[in-house]
């Protein structure tokens, strides 16, 4: 028998989808997907058909075939983990999703953090959550916090650093520029930094968007509690990042402390600066259970500083508009403010800049996020 010209059916059925007559669309291609030479591409498409159409059993058997077929394809492992999910086989599931993040996505990324010894329940639940998924961990710390926390988190790689933040800011605070060497010194293409309290909830959300070709910044959700199902999300601040390891030199060469106000704003200034892609995917990939701020003015205004420090370095090429904006504002902001070199008590101090500062990361955070893409959905 001859093959049907599954790219011409694939496009009719697009057609019909675009025209909004799903039923059609799968009608279409039903009986070529039921071929036993038929592509992933085309089963992907029945079954996400299928789906829609509330076929799951028919579903299932087209994405498992898909996902059989293209091991690699984060796609089509997640929506064959959402239909079994729905088909209420959990266990099949949640090994469809390994496979899916051990192709580019959180599996395949170093993560690195910096553990607290006092970091309790929210911490091991963060974790596990992290290692649950395959996603290898490497933590910064002091010999000291090291000998404290090994014994605790067998499973996670510990990096020693032999300076903190207490001489900056007052805080056992890990610098990011050792996060980085840390990832420099490891041979995963790509590479992540995370706060150490930050859950792993959705890996489908994060996994299509983790990649070697764009740096990925996350909000998060946050909970009451870690089986919170009604989180709120949280856009102000970003709290995992994922990147190619080539681009740790973009990120390098700041006094920001991982956990303290302003180091998440260090990647995509940076990347904006540099020209480089950034994603935001959708909120709900990753959580975090409230807790009180543990920061003060003083280190709020004084992060604020080292941040507008790490940006002031001559561009290698010629910026973009919002770019330029962006070094034009700062400039004039750190000086205005006195946030220029040393720190200036009086000024760390004085409320009125500490206003200026939140209203100033108003404006950034809405700049910078107009600047990377929304990751969106995988295509159906």
């Amino acid at each position: 028998m001859t093959a049907p010209d599954f790219a011409a059916l694939i496009a009719e059925a697009r057609a019909l989808v675009a025209a909004g007559d799903d039923a059609a669309a799968l009608a279409r291609i039903a009986d070529a997907a039921d071929r036993g030479d038929a592509p992933p591409s085309l089963l992907w498409l029945a079954g996400k058909l299928a789906a829609e159409n509330r076929r799951i059993e028919r579903a299932i058997g087209w994405l498992g075939r898909a996902a059989a077929l293209a091991p690699a394809a984060e796609v089509v492992q997640v929506d064959y983990a959402d239909v079994l999910t729905r088909g209420d086989r959990a266990a099949d599931a949640a090994e469809a999703l390994r496979r899916a993040v051990s192709t580019i996505g959180p599996s395949a990324a170093l993560l690195a953090t910096s553990l607290s010894p006092r970091g309790g329940d929210a911490q091991r639940t963060a974790i596990a959550s992290w290692r649950g998924f395959g996603t290898r961990l490497i933590s910064v710390n002091t010999a000291a916090e090291i000998a404290q926390l090994a014994p605790e988190y067998p499973d996670v790689a510990f990096r020693e650093t032999a300076r903190d933040g207490r001489d900056l800011i007052g805080k056992p605070l890990v610098y990011v520029d050792d996060l980085l060497d840390a990832l420099a010194d490891e041979g995963a293409p790509v590479c992540g930094i995370v706060n150490a309290d930050i859950l792993l909830l959705r890996a489908e959300r994060l996994a299509p968007h983790v990649s070697r070709d764009a740096l990925t910044l996350c909000h998060r959700l946050d909970l009451d509690d870690p089986d919170d199902p009604d989180g709120r999300p949280y856009v102000a601040g970003f709290d995992a990042f994922f990147f190619p390891r080539d681009w740790i030199p973009v990120f390098r060469d700041s006094r920001l402390l991982l956990g303290a106000p302003w180091w998440d704003y260090l990647f995509a200034a940076r990347a904006l600066l540099a020209g480089l892609p950034m994603r935001v995917p959708r909120a709900g990939a990753i959580g975090h259970v409230v807790h009180p701020i543990n920061w003060s003015q003083r280190m709020y205004v004084a992060t604020a500083a080292l941040w507008m420090e790490a940006l002031r370095r001559p561009p290698a090429h010629p910026l973009s508009a919002p770019a330029a904006f962006l070094v034009a504002l700062l400039d004039g902001f750190a000086a205005r403010h006195r946030l220029t070199g040393e720190f200036d008590e009086d000024t760390l101090a004085d409320p009125d800049v500490s206003a200026h500062v939140t209203m100033l990361l108003t404006l950034v955070n809405h700049l910078l996020r107009t600047q990377a893409q929304p990751a969106a959905d995988p295509p159906r």
